[in-house]
């Protein structure tokens, strides 16, 4: 069928929510796409053995779009959806109705692109947990070493501090017995500082392997 025959058309929509409350309503003009009667005859001609078989049909399919922006309203969201096509001419074989959603940035990535984005998510989230991790036991470990090697240099320094205060000052050897043995509390300090270390490292890989 021709649209010279039928002319316009209207095709009209309701949305309607719980208790038939009507949400929405929309009406659009549609019209069938003009055929002559020559290429009516070529098409039909060259097309004959698939319209024979029933691999194709005469009918033209017509796309129309009723909403544009359309958001539902949570409070009353749609539960039914009511077509009407205002002509008495026009033969409709089947008609199917089409929600399609326009997502911009992230939302529309994660739509379109599922798997990445799930891929990119995950793997960016176990980056952040590690390096979270990483720097918490940098911070329960390693300070105490750092501290106790700071404690060992504040009490050397204080105990030369008092021992050039009250010691005589001219007395060289006195003060090379206290250079003496501040140097062996310090050689004990970095040793003990170390072992800490070492034991550190040990338990970090024990961790490591288990």
């Amino acid at each position: 069928m021709s649209g010279a025959k039928n002319g316009m058309f209207m095709v009209c929509v309701e949305l309607q929510g719980k208790d038939e409350i009507l949400v929405d309503s929309s009406c659009r003009s549609a019209m069938l796409h003009y055929r002559s009667s020559l290429l009516h005859a070529l098409s039909t001609l060259t097309f004959s053995p698939m319209l024979l078989f029933g691999h194709a049909e005469e009918k033209q399919n017509v796309i129309l779009e009723l909403f544009s922006d359309f958001e539902e309203d949570q409070n009353h969201p749609v539960t039914d959806i009511y077509v009407e096509i205002q002509s008495r001419h026009v033969e409709l074989y089947s008609a199917s109705l089409g929600i399609h959603a326009h997502f911009t940035g992230l939302r529309y990535l994660m739509f379109h692109w599922p798997l990445l984005s799930a891929a990119v998510g995950i793997t960016s989230n176990l980056f952040f947990i590690l390096l979270i991790t990483g720097l918490s036991w940098y911070q329960l470990y390693q300070p105490e070493s750092e501290e106790t090697a700071r404690k060992f240099q504040y009490a050397a320094l204080d105990r030369k501090d008092e021992f050039k205060f009250n010691g005589e000052p001219d007395d060289s050897s006195f003060e090379d017995a206290s250079f003496m043995e501040d140097s062996g509390k310090l050689n004990e300090s970095d040793q003990s500082i170390q072992n800490l270390e070492t034991e550190s490292r040990q338990f970090i890989t024990e961790l490591a392997r288990s």
